[in-house]
């Protein structure tokens, strides 16, 4: 049984004394020089990375920690990150072939590079002399559009780098460590890039005047002139009589397309987001860029009397989506976006909220298609199409009226729905069939029987939820009769076809089974009718409850049959692990995949 090392507690401590950050070199500036591949690595809150000075720099010992800092402050010994080749992993040749298929990289100044400094509970990074080190290597793991967290691998053991004491929001000179939490949505632990040049101080745009009442200062760094908020020229306010007919109004991205709800119309406050769709395709429907009560600095997304906002609460993403319909007048979020002139006339939109976010396709295209949705990205580098909107004038008689709603708008004719009903109700099925009667949730063979819901709680219907349902209901319909497999075997929830393990279609090599708990009389059945060799993963079943993990179980070693008890025919090697899409340690339990 392969278990993993116990979880060190973390132990309270007080925060280090960091002198301030300053160059380890008085040559050329090492961050400017032509890497192949380097560029400038990013905390999410906009701070960049760069080594302190040593309290002894003659001891040799006392190494430069790596701490977050402006990037302004010093843009010669800011950190880049570089792509490196993959670590050798302990003279074992299949886990150095499964870390080439990984992107690895160094973070690098001149020609040093960052590791752990001691093996400790979180230790700090330092800067060695050796980037070829595997201990100076950093699997990058993609977490979200351009952003991405890095993980530091030795063995089994694998943690991430994180601002000391895992703050989403740290400020200036904070320490990087590592730490075994390496959660994909957690703010604390992502990165991104920029380019060298791209040298942009942290934190939210200072306070505007009496319009911005809502927003809250950022790091006290200076915000640069490139990405100040520029002062639009006046546009019409939302009392004219049609927006985008006293002014130029009409939101699209430089693309050309425009943007809309996902689902038309919305039912409810929220109830769906913001999408870019086809500008003639509902124009009615398209988004205006409005000022906020007349402000020339703050605008919003607004359709008639209800604006979008970024999504809010514990399951929303770390670049969270555009939430609609809200009405413009709450209080409950705040609405206001600046706008980031370009040099054309376009400009980025910047949310003026507690972080610096600005509005991007996901996935980052810079020609997204229709319904693909709007985030709210962690990154507002300048010149990059993929963020860029301008706005125009609505064509006449397609706008959406001030002071209208959205429930005022023609659309397309719907029946009435019964009292205390949705107007939406599932589509009648192809067959009609029920439950098998004494055991429903047992496996059969044939097409999944999915009878009508006894009632019917949702409220809109949207094509493409529609078409994967239908995918998913077509991966799960087998299309083999009893005769193809020559014959069924099944049992309980399983129903196997029992050509696929006659080898006919090449013998079986193993059988895997995960989530086993206390007994697995599928793996069981395995080994004893196929004579397969198993592996049985399970992290969160106690050993003391499960013989089969705790591995106290004959293995092989006898002839057997049946269920009467626990017996495997052939080997069975037990694992304390789980499935997950990545291998990952959290909270002391070890996570593998499929691959």
């Amino acid at each position: 049984v392969r278990h993993p090392p116990p979880p060190v507690p973390e132990q309270a401590r007080p925060p280090p004394e960091v002198r301030p950050a300053q160059s380890v070199v008085s040559s050329s500036p090492p961050s400017l020089q032509p890497v192949k591949g380097a560029r400038l690595i990013k905390h999410v809150t906009g701070w960049c990375v760069t080594p302190t000075v040593p309290e002894d720099e003659t001891d040799e010992e006392d190494k430069p920690k790596l701490v977050l800092a402006d990037c302004k402050a010093d843009p010669a010994n800011n950190v880049l990150i570089v792509p490196a080749a993959a670590p050798v992993g302990d003279g074992d040749a299949s886990s150095s072939d499964e870390f080439a298929q990984d992107e690895w990289v160094n973070l690098m100044l001149g020609q040093k590079c960052a590791e752990p400094q001691e093996e400790s509970s979180e230790p700090k990074l330092v800067f060695t002399g050796d980037c070829a080190r595997s201990n100076a290597k950093f699997k990058k793991l993609v977490s979200g559009s351009d952003l991405f967290i890095l993980q530091h691998v030795v063995g089994e053991k694998e943690r991430c780098i994180v601002p000391y004491e895992g703050k989403d929001k740290p400020g200036a000179n904070t320490h990087l460590t590592i730490h075994a939490d390496c959660s994909m949505g957690r703010p604390a632990l992502q990165y991104q890039t920029s380019d060298l040049a791209s040298v942009v101080a942290p934190g939210a745009p200072p306070p505007l005047e009496a319009e911005s009442k809502q927003s809250k200062p950022g790091p006290a760094a200076e915000r640069p002139a490139a990405v100040t908020p520029a002062v639009a020229p006046a546009v019409a306010s939302v009392s004219v009589a049609r927006l985008g007919e006293g002014g130029t109004t009409l939101l699209k991205h430089v693309s050309g397309m425009c943007v809309g709800p996902q689902d038309d119309p919305p039912v409810g406050e929220d109830s769906t987001i913001l999408v870019f769709v086809e500008c003639d395709e509902l124009p009615a429907r398209n988004i205006h860029l409005v000022p906020v009560d007349g402000s020339e600095a703050l605008f919003r997304f607004q359709l008639g009397e209800q604006c979008g906002h970024p999504e809010v609460g514990e399951d929303a993403p770390a670049e969270p989506r555009l939430a609609f319909p809200a009405d413009c007048k709450s209080t409950k979020h705040e609405f206001g976006y600046s706008k980031l002139e370009e040099s054309d006339g376009s400009f980025a939109l910047q949310w003026n909220g507690e972080e610096p976010l600005c509005i991007h396709p996901s996935g980052g295209s810079a020609e997204p298609q229709s319904q693909v949705e709007l985030i709210n990205h962690r990154s507002c580098e300048g010149g990059r199409p993929a963020l860029r909107f301008k706005v125009e004038a609505s064509p006449p008689g397609k706008a959406l009226a001030a002071g209208q709603g959205l429930a005022s708008q023609p659309a397309a004719p719907v029946a009435p729905p019964a009292k205390g009903k949705s107007k939406f109700e599932p589509f009648p099925l192809e067959v009609p069939c029920h439950y098998m009667k004494n055991g429903p949730q047992s496996s059969r063979p044939g097409k999944p029987c999915l009878p009508p819901a006894d009632f019917w709680p949702y409220k809109g219907q949207t094509a493409w939820r529609m078409k994967l349902a239908e995918r998913i209901l077509a991966a799960v319909t087998p299309h083999l009769k009893e005769a193809d497999c020559g014959g069924y075997f099944l049992m309980g929830d399983q129903t196997w076809c029992n050509r696929a393990f006659d080898g006919s279609h090449g013998r079986g090599i193993i059988g895997l089974s995960f989530g086993i708990e206390e007994r697995d009389m599928w793996s069981e059945l395995i080994s004893q009718k196929f004579k397969l060799p198993v592996k049985l993963y399970d992290c969160f079943i106690p050993p003391a409850q499960s013989p089969p993990i705790a591995g106290k179980l004959p293995n092989g070693t006898k002839k057997c049959s049946g269920l009467d008890f626990i017996c495997y025919a052939n080997t069975y090697t037990p694992y304390r692990w789980c499935l997950a899409a990545q291998e990952i340690s959290v909270e002391g339990k070890w996570y593998t995949t499929l691959i």
